[in-house]
């Protein structure tokens, strides 16, 4: 990862690394708008969040949010370096006053200053935050992906909910994990103010299956329409794997009914899910009846064994 020399000089000592600061490109997304009519930064609700297992479309469904939004965004992509809050306070703070084009001096101050972030990171998160009110007047959002890989009791998760308890009226939040989150949050929704999407919203339906065939230019009958949402359960990984099948002319795609199409789930399985598994963890799936039915060679090859 590449760090940024703009950022690492006005941040102090640790590098900051802008690849944790950038959205992802959107290939061929199909603009949900079933869903992004109803998420309505611009009202009541603060926090957004989407919460599904692996390959349902969150990070996309949240990248549409930022594009759409009306004001600035900054997106934080975090990973297991952030279960450390020195190195996620800072990356933070460099995302937000890039996005914003802040000039945070006494928060720079406290970066430099502070030597224990486990017990005073909340202090330092408030210092921004009161510059952040002070110097920016355009509504903010806020986007944190894979939020579940933060450690359940660590700092850096107590920090992300002092973040959320005290949003000033112009800042909004995107959370997307793959578990719930741990995070306090009855405040906010006794306000009215949390908007919660799940696997069920993030599904596909058949009418949104439809358009996306049409965004990827791709001619299908009625009842291949229908084999296709029927087979995948509008899991968006499952159509994005039966994409170059749809362009052979097959009629009837499935994604367990040919080698090609298992090897692809298996690939994806072992990529996403069990490959981000401890050891021990991954020999138990492998072990038990659910993964029984899937080819253990290729589960063994994916998964670099």
């Amino acid at each position: 990862m590449r760090a940024s020399e703009d950022f690492d000089e006005r941040f102090g000592q640790q590098p900051v690394l802008a690849s944790k600061l950038k959205p992802p490109r959107l290939r061929m997304a199909l603009n949900r708008s079933r869903l992004l009519e109803r998420i309505d930064l611009a009202k009541k609700i603060k926090l957004v969040n989407l919460c599904a297992g692996a390959g349902f479309g969150k990070t996309t469904m949240m990248a549409q949010i930022a594009q759409t939004f009306a004001g600035h965004s900054a997106w934080y992509q975090i990973d297991a370096l952030d279960n450390d809050p020195a190195f996620f306070i800072r990356n933070l703070v460099a995302g937000v006053t890039h996005a914003c084009s802040l000039t945070p001096e006494r928060t720079q101050a406290r970066l430099n200053e502070t030597t224990d972030f486990s017990s005073d990171g909340e202090s330092v998160l408030a210092v921004f935050m009161d510059e952040l009110g002070e110097q920016n007047s355009t509504p903010l959002v806020v986007c944190f992906d894979d939020l579940h890989l933060l450690e359940p009791s660590g700092s850096t998760l107590r920090l992300i909910e002092a973040f959320l308890q005290n949003l000033s009226e112009k800042v909004s939040v995107v959370i997307a994990s793959r578990t719930t989150t741990g995070l306090t949050l009855s405040r906010l929704r006794s306000q009215g103010a949390v908007f919660d999407v799940g696997e069920v919203d993030l599904k596909f339906s058949l009418e949104e299956l439809s358009a996306l065939m049409n965004a990827w230019d791709i001619s299908v009958s009625d009842t291949t329409l229908r084999q296709v949402h029927k087979s995948t359960e509008g899991w968006a990984a499952g159509l994005v794997l039966t994409e170059a099948y749809l362009r052979s002319g097959d009629e009837a795609p499935d994604l367990f009914a040919h080698r090609m199409m298992q090897k692809n789930v298996y690939e994806y399985l072992a990529e996403e899910v069990l490959r981000k598994q401890p050891a021990e963890a991954r020999d138990i799936l492998m072990k038990v009846a659910l993964i029984d039915p899937l080819d253990p060679a290729i589960c063994m090859q994916s998964l670099g064994n």
